[in-house]
Protein backbone atom coordinates (compact mmCIF):
# COMPACT_ATOMS: atom_id res chain seq x y z
CA UNK A 1 0.00 0.00 0.00
CA UNK A 2 1.52 3.58 -1.28
CA UNK A 3 0.17 6.71 0.37
CA UNK A 4 0.75 10.59 -0.59
CA UNK A 5 -0.96 13.37 1.77
CA UNK A 6 -3.70 14.96 0.47
CA UNK A 7 -7.21 16.33 2.29
CA UNK A 8 -9.24 13.33 0.50
CA UNK A 9 -6.90 10.32 0.52
CA UNK A 10 -6.92 7.04 -1.22
CA UNK A 11 -5.08 3.63 -0.14
CA UNK A 12 -3.72 2.10 -3.20
CA UNK A 13 -3.40 -2.00 -2.25
CA UNK A 14 -2.02 -4.56 -4.47
CA UNK A 15 -3.66 -7.05 -6.39
CA UNK A 16 -1.75 -9.44 -4.51
CA UNK A 17 -3.00 -7.96 -0.99
CA UNK A 18 -6.18 -8.73 -2.52
CA UNK A 19 -6.13 -12.05 -3.06
CA UNK A 20 -4.61 -12.85 -0.07
CA UNK A 21 -7.26 -11.34 2.16
CA UNK A 22 -9.48 -13.40 -0.45
CA UNK A 23 -7.91 -16.61 0.79
CA UNK A 24 -7.99 -15.58 4.01
CA UNK A 25 -12.24 -14.83 4.24
CA UNK A 26 -12.30 -18.07 2.28
CA UNK A 27 -10.38 -20.02 4.98
CA UNK A 28 -12.96 -18.65 7.60
CA UNK A 29 -16.52 -18.03 5.10
CA UNK A 30 -18.55 -20.72 7.84
CA UNK A 31 -17.66 -18.15 10.54
CA UNK A 32 -18.69 -14.59 10.13
CA UNK A 33 -17.42 -13.35 13.41
CA UNK A 34 -14.11 -14.09 12.28
CA UNK A 35 -14.61 -12.99 8.53
CA UNK A 36 -15.58 -9.52 10.24
CA UNK A 37 -12.23 -9.58 12.37
CA UNK A 38 -10.06 -10.19 9.14
CA UNK A 39 -11.95 -7.91 7.25
CA UNK A 40 -11.72 -5.17 10.21
CA UNK A 41 -8.14 -6.10 10.44
CA UNK A 42 -7.80 -5.43 6.87
CA UNK A 43 -9.63 -1.92 7.12
CA UNK A 44 -7.39 -0.98 10.11
CA UNK A 45 -4.61 -1.44 8.12
CA UNK A 46 -5.77 0.30 5.10
CA UNK A 47 -6.08 3.17 7.86
CA UNK A 48 -2.52 3.18 9.14
CA UNK A 49 -1.49 3.77 5.99
CA UNK A 50 -3.32 7.02 5.61
CA UNK A 51 -0.98 10.32 6.10
CA UNK A 52 -0.88 12.67 8.65
CA UNK A 53 -1.74 16.48 7.67
CA UNK A 54 1.31 18.24 7.60
CA UNK A 55 0.24 21.08 9.76
CA UNK A 56 -1.02 18.70 12.18
CA UNK A 57 2.74 17.28 12.44
CA UNK A 58 4.12 20.87 12.53
CA UNK A 59 1.94 21.41 15.44
CA UNK A 60 3.36 18.29 17.03
CA UNK A 61 7.12 19.28 16.78
CA UNK A 62 6.02 22.84 18.36
CA UNK A 63 4.93 21.17 21.72
CA UNK A 64 7.10 22.64 24.02
CA UNK A 65 7.27 19.52 26.53
CA UNK A 66 8.77 21.54 29.43
CA UNK A 67 5.74 24.23 29.40
CA UNK A 68 3.29 21.91 27.82
CA UNK A 69 3.17 19.14 30.44
CA UNK A 70 2.35 18.24 33.86
CA UNK A 71 3.93 15.65 36.12
CA UNK A 72 2.23 13.21 36.92
CA UNK A 73 4.95 10.80 39.61
CA UNK A 74 2.29 8.04 40.44
CA UNK A 75 -1.14 6.79 40.11
CA UNK A 76 -2.80 8.53 42.74
CA UNK A 77 -1.56 12.48 41.18
CA UNK A 78 -3.10 10.44 37.82
CA UNK A 79 -6.64 9.68 39.85
CA UNK A 80 -7.00 13.72 41.32
CA UNK A 81 -6.81 14.86 38.04
CA UNK A 82 -9.88 13.51 37.25
CA UNK A 83 -11.55 13.88 41.00
CA UNK A 84 -10.11 17.44 40.95
CA UNK A 85 -12.10 18.58 37.64
CA UNK A 86 -14.31 16.47 35.15
CA UNK A 87 -15.91 19.21 32.95
CA UNK A 88 -14.07 17.76 29.84
CA UNK A 89 -16.34 15.88 27.42
CA UNK A 90 -13.98 14.95 24.86
CA UNK A 91 -10.04 14.31 24.39
CA UNK A 92 -9.39 17.93 22.94
CA UNK A 93 -11.15 19.26 26.08
CA UNK A 94 -8.84 17.68 28.11
CA UNK A 95 -5.59 18.46 26.15
CA UNK A 96 -6.84 22.18 26.56
CA UNK A 97 -7.71 21.42 30.72
CA UNK A 98 -4.37 20.29 30.83
CA UNK A 99 -2.41 22.60 29.22
CA UNK A 100 -4.09 25.11 31.10
CA UNK A 101 -3.51 23.47 34.58
CA UNK A 102 0.36 23.76 33.20
CA UNK A 103 0.52 27.40 32.84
Amino acid sequence: MKQKWKEMQFVEISMHEIFCLQDLLDSVKDDPEKVWEIFDDFLMDCENQLELDPGFLKELMEIDLEKDSININNSEDFDKLFEEDTHYKTAKDYVDYIIKRSV
